[in-house]
């Protein structure tokens, strides 16, 4: 039995329709996973200190394959924990 190829959409319901017609809300709700090197750089760190946290289990992270990818909500939770009582 044979499948069909399927055939690339044209017009209004194209994928490039469906992308741009994404909502600002859709996109906000998504979310965003930071590589370690850009964590490091919005923390103002470098990558392996980035890591050491990841490691030590200071900074929640996950795993694909084997590189780390950090939600930014876990980073800016782990900046408030580590911002809390003064510390700076």
């Amino acid at each position: 039995m044979t499948v069909p190829a399927e055939q690339p959409q044209t017009g209004a319901n194209s994928s490039s329709f469906y992308l741009a017609a994404t909502t600002a809300a859709q996109a906000v709700s998504r979310p965003r996973f930071l590589t370690v090197a850009e964590a490091a750089k919005r923390l103002g760190v470098s990558a392996s200190y980035v890591n050491a946290e990841c490691r030590a289990g200071r900074l929640r992270h996950l795993m694909v394959g084997s590189r780390r990818r950090i939600g930014e909500i876990w980073l800016k939770e782990w900046v408030e924990a580590h911002t809390k009582g003064g510390r700076h």
